[in-house]
């Protein structure tokens, strides 16, 4: 430990302090060689501990990706309400794309190894809503599907549109649930 003392007689004269000396410490702190081993041992076991956690939460988590592609998308042709419609077979899914997109032949599906997921968006009273498909995933119980939706800042379109999005799924599970992310 270091001693330094300072003067202040000139402040002293002037009556402004009372003392006339500040003693000022100043300690050099050591860490020996056989600390620092022990700090980085204690380090390196705390990110083995924090490794070994997250391994176990990941491997709690067994939900699998899903194959997809959209088959249909587009401002107009939903129902208007926040509803999901599932299809399992082709005749049902032939009468629907028939009373609500109506243009033309029924995209091809197969129902053996397939389901279709039909999500209608609330209306919306401006144009320009985008919502784009950010994973689907099978967890143990159902289908997974998140995805996001933009919406402008300012008016598109004047129109009230019916948000309608079609998806076809690489499995034959029909618990499918739509998931916002935000």
């Amino acid at each position: 430990m270091a001693l330094y003392d300072f003067g202040f007689d000139a402040l002293q004269r002037f009556g402004k302090l009372k003392l006339s000396t500040y003693k000022i410490y100043s300690v050099n702190l050591k860490i020996n060689s056989f600390d620092m081993k022990r700090l980085i041992f204690f380090i390196a076991i705390s990110f083995s501990f924090m490794a070994c956690s997250q391994s176990k939460l990941a491997s709690k988590n067994n939900d699998s990706p899903i194959k997809y592609s959209i088959l249909y998308q587009s401002e107009y042709g939903g129902s208007g309400e926040e509803k999901t419609e599932i299809f399992t077979d082709s005749s049902d899914f032939d009468k629907m794309w028939n009373s609500t997109i109506n243009t033309g032949e029924t995209p091809e599906v197969d129902f053996t190894k397939q389901t279709v997921a039909v999500k209608h968006f609330q209306s919306k009273n401006s144009g320009g809503t985008t919502y784009q498909i950010t994973e689907a995933k099978q967890t143990e119980r159902n289908i997974k599907i998140y995805y996001s939706a933009s919406t402008p800042e300012e008016i598109v379109t004047t129109a009230i549109t019916n948000p309608l999005l079609i998806l076809v799924l690489d499995t034959k599970n029909p618990e499918i649930e739509f998931i916002l992310e935000k």
